[in-house]
């Protein structure tokens, strides 16, 4: 799965392009699978304490260090958010114990919202679960889980304004445009490279 992250400038109607700081993308890929799970089997299953060690990981603190991008110190609620969200969507399986606190940690957080009837782009109706506030970015990032299953099923981003990028006359994004992502399949494989 690939993350939508914001551009590198923006700006909007009236104003001119300014360089964005961007904030922590923990999709980057910067851990080996080995290493994502190893930080996984390290989350407690209390939702609060699982709060308490994802905000204080030095590791989601200081984010992936790419040349040429600067990275901004993200907010403690947006980056407990974000960091969850990403173990559920890379996670086909987990244990059980830890999947519930996950849920319940999300409902601890300010500013995290839900939306029932949220279409992935495959079709498949879902949960939508998105971060109110924070950043001003010119979408909304939805993730979407089975409604029965709490399964995570893909994204929904959709614009709320006219986005520019770089100083090209056209909106790059209209307001009201949508993209995402949906996850078809993941399976446990017994070796790298087998197919499920």
């Amino acid at each position: 799965m690939t993350a939508c992250r914001p551009p590198a400038s923006t700006r909007t109607a009236s104003s001119r392009s300014v360089p964005r700081r961007n904030p922590l993308d923990p999709g980057d890929d910067d851990l080996t699978p080995q290493q994502y799970d190893a930080k996984l089997r390290e989350l407690p299953t209390d939702p609060r304490k699982l709060l308490a060690k994802v905000t204080a990981d030095r590791h989601w603190i200081e984010g992936a260090r790419e040349e040429g991008v600067p990275h901004e110190i993200t907010p403690a609620d947006i980056r407990a958010y974000t960091v969850i969200m990403l173990y559920l969507s890379r996670y086909g399986t987990m244990p059980p114990r830890l999947e519930a606190a996950m849920f319940r940690a999300l409902a601890l957080i300010p500013g995290v919202r839900m939306e029932q009837g949220v279409a992935d782009p495959a079709g498949r109706v879902g949960l939508g679960i998105w971060f109110e506030g924070g950043h001003d970015f010119a979408y909304r990032r939805y993730e979407i889980l089975d409604p029965k299953t709490y399964r995570y099923l893909g994204t929904r981003m959709v614009w709320l304004r006219d986005e520019y990028l770089g100083d090209g006359p056209e909106p790059a994004f209209r307001k009201g445009s949508v993209g995402g992502t949906a996850l078809l399949a993941s399976a446990i494989v017994d070796r790298p490279g087998e197919r499920g």
